[in-house]
């Protein structure tokens, strides 16, 4: 068989993850009060778990974040010292235990104090 590629099937589907909702909106009419969204969770599919997880900043105001960085949910917050807006785009990168690495889709986040 001079040429043959053999594939050897594992069953294990690829990695994959999404996080839900993929919008967050918030409006804090109180200045010098934390903000805190509803939660955004990761959902994850194949790939071979244990999974380990970290929210990433894609684009936006550094002043909004994750409250649990490393976890499959979280909440994210922000902290107006004046009044403003926020605008950040989040996402969650996955890794399991092969190191496969995934990232999620990309969350908007938009805060706003008065």
């Amino acid at each position: 068989m001079s040429g043959a590629v053999m594939v050897l099937s594992t069953g294990q589907l690829p990695l994959a993850a999404s996080v839900l909702p993929v919008d967050l909106f918030a409006i804090q009419y109180i200045i010098g009060t934390a903000v805190t969204l509803q939660t955004a969770t990761t959902t994850v599919v194949g790939g071979q778990p244990p999974y380990t997880y970290l929210w990433t900043l894609v684009s936006g105001d550094t002043e909004v974040g994750p409250i649990h960085g490393t976890s499959a949910s979280t909440k994210f917050s922000a902290y107006f010292t004046s009044p403003g807006s926020y605008s950040t785009v989040y996402k969650c990168v996955v890794t399991d235990a092969t190191t496969s690495v995934v990232d999620s889709n990309n969350i908007n986040i938009e805060m706003e104090s008065n």
